[in-house]
């Protein structure tokens, strides 16, 4: 084989190999490439989901203590209210009570009294002197 032959045949064999190299670079390139964007897409979703799921379950207990303070102010409102229904039952019968028995005592005095100016008619019905 010629010189020149030689170093054809050596340009074709390092221009074959470089090409090689080139594509076998450039497909490692795009599948570490291709590689990357799925875990960086997969991380992605994954913190999304973490993220949506821990926004779901902080308004889910949001709501859920917003209803349960919402049931307890409605428990405590009307325990409240039943008291004051009571208290004020309670002070309506005492004063009843009250009114009553002093309507007694001014009702029996007025019949004593009737009968002391009956038994003794000298004296002023008002009971003074």
């Amino acid at each position: 084989m010629s010189p020149q032959s030689q170093a054809s045949m050596t340009n074709l064999i390092q221009a074959t190999l470089e090409m090689n190299l080139t594509m076998q670079s450039q497909a490692t390139l795009e599948m570490n490439l291709t590689m990357q964007s799925q875990a960086t897409l997969e991380m992605n979703l994954t913190m999304q989901s973490q993220a949506t799921l821990e926004m779901n379950l902080t308004m889910q207990s949001q709501a859920t203590l917003e209803m349960n303070l919402t049931m307890q102010s409605q428990a405590t409102l009307e325990m409240n209210l039943t008291m004051q229904s009571q208290a004020t039952l309670e002070m309506n019968l005492t004063m009843q009570s009250q009114a009553t028995l002093e309507m007694n005592l001014t009702m029996q005095s007025q019949a004593t009294l009737e009968r002391v100016w009956i038994l003794n008619p000298k004296l002023p019905l008002n009971g003074l002197g």
